[in-house]
């Protein structure tokens, strides 16, 4: 979640500040490459993360009777949240 919101401020810093003449004193190419790194690793991070959430919650819920993929998702709500955190790691893997 906090990747979320450390990312909003950097991509104003990487869109605004190389477009206006007042600001392009404070673009720096070396600065952009640094958050551009920073930005995937953590993007990356949260992939795995909702990867291995989703994993381990259909692991736990297999032991029960009649559950297979995501009707068997232990974290609450079965289906839905489940369908949900695999389209996001698509959504991770194709971006």
């Amino acid at each position: 979640m906090i990747q979320c919101w450390f990312t909003i401020p950097l991509l104003i810093y990487q869109a605004a500040i190389p477009q206006f003449t007042r600001t392009k004193r404070f673009s720096n190419a070396y600065a952009h490459v640094v958050i551009d790194v920073l930005l995937a690793i953590f993007w990356f991070a949260a992939f795995i993360s909702v990867a291995t959430w989703t994993n381990e919650g259909i692991k736990k819920g297999v032991g029960r009777p009649g559950n297979k993929g995501c009707d068997a998702f232990a974290f609450g709500g079965g289906g839905p949240k489940c369908h949900l955190s695999q389209a996001t790691i698509a959504m991770g893997v194709i971006l």
